[in-house]
């Protein structure tokens, strides 16, 4: 199983780590300890500018450390700088770290204001916007591959069982603290590959091409399977954290509510899939669903729109091969653009645009979660906003 974190607004730390939580212990690839402190958007530091510190010990792979934290507000940029030491408790001990720099977890990164997000943005280069927002491997033969985002805690990722059953490990539900990986969240699939299946507590749900299932919160034993090794399956999965159990449920094209909108004169002839949204599938957050587009459009939507109110993650595919898109995000006034081939993610933040246009025509998989889950809840950019 491979799992991949990516913090708040900052996804570029160079590293993969097994644990995670709002404050967890794990070691990097250099043997320096690691306590993550994700501050929340409303960390409250006071009024001024004056740093903050706090001083802790905790105890990392049988040895004692010393954790010096300091904090400053950074108010006229909308970000907060955290500064971490480590040093042996014990008096004679011979290491001393000082995280700083871009790939170190916890320090020298940026914290940023529900509305900051977008500044730190704009300071990006193309391979700062890609470390941030792009998830560029999804599926891993015979693995169930993983990335967690802190933009409202969504983890993304791809089961590809080819030659043998995967899922959630025993290991990945323990770096959650909790008993299984469901425990405390739901989650959305959608097979873009061949026929398979999905086992839920000894249930076998037949899901063949194009088609998705949701999996409740409180689900214990999940794993993907393969029908034909010749044509695997390759599950898109979209987890949110949840706060009741909904029904496990297998939802098919004709039941995804289809909507044919946009048309060729403005290339964007395209049909709307809606697998888990309600009246179709009930769910806590999760939304997911899929569009496809016709030969000859290109636009995912247009004019382009955005939705303070949920993120979203687009995964692309069934582009041709030497096609990409580009996926459009910023702010109205400061508009950016990622590259992205086929079978890559992008995570949208909700103060960002929604919008993309590819080389040829493809498909993608849209999941959102946030405070609602109204599909058409958007507000519309005028082509004349956007700068």
């Amino acid at each position: 199983m491979r799992f991949t974190y990516h913090p708040p607004h900052s996804r570029g730390s160079n590293y993969s780590r097994a644990a995670l939580g709002s404050v967890s212990s794990h070691f990097t690839p250099g043997g320096l300890p690691v306590i993550d402190t994700f501050f929340p958007n409303l960390l409250r530091l006071g009024q001024g500018d004056e740093p903050r510190h706090r001083n802790r010990t905790f105890v990392a792979d049988g040895t004692a450390w010393v954790e010096h934290e300091t904090i400053v507000r950074h108010p006229a940029e909308q970000w907060f700088e955290c500064c971490l030491d480590y040093q042996h408790a014990d008096p004679g001990g011979h290491r001393n770290y000082r995280l700083s720099g871009r790939d170190a977890p916890g320090a020298g990164r940026r914290y940023c204001d529900p509305r900051g997000g977008s500044d730190h943005v704009r300071t990006l280069d193309t391979e700062g916007l890609r470390r941030h927002f792009l998830v560029d491997r999804i599926f891993v033969p015979d693995e169930l591959a993983l990335t967690y985002s802190q933009i409202d805690r969504i983890i993304v990722g791809g089961a590809l069982p080819a030659s043998r059953p995967v899922g959630f490990s025993p290991a990945l539900a323990k770096s959650f603290a909790v008993s299984s990986f469901l425990e405390r969240r739901e989650l959305g699939a959608i097979n873009v590959g061949g026929p398979g299946t999905v086992s839920v507590d000894g249930t076998v749900h037949e899901v063949g091409h194009r088609e998705a299932i949701y999996v409740g919160m409180g689900a214990r034993d999940v794993s993907f399977a393969s029908r034909d090794p010749a044509s695997p399956a390759r599950f898109y999965l979209n987890s949110a954290p949840a706060h009741r159990a909904c029904p496990t449920r297998r939802v098919t094209l004709a039941e995804a509510s289809p909507q044919t909108i946009g048309s060729a004169a403005t290339a964007n002839r395209r049909t709307i899939y809606k697998f888990i949204v309600p009246g179709v599938v009930e769910s806590c957050q999760l939304t997911m669903g899929m569009t496809v587009l016709e030969p000859g459009s290109v636009w995912n939507t247009f004019p382009c729109h955005t939705h303070e109110r949920r993120m979203e993650v687009y995964f692309y595919f069934g582009l041709p091969e030497n096609s990409v898109v580009f996926h459009l995000m910023g702010t109205p006034e400061e508009t950016r653009h990622i590259v992205v081939q086929n079978e890559q993610a992008v995570i949208s933040p909700s103060w960002s645009i929604h919008s993309g246009v590819g080389s040829q025509a493809y498909a993608f998989i849209w999941g959102m979660v946030g405070e609602n889950q109204v599909f058409d809840d958007m507000d519309h950019l005028l082509p004349g906003q956007l700068r």
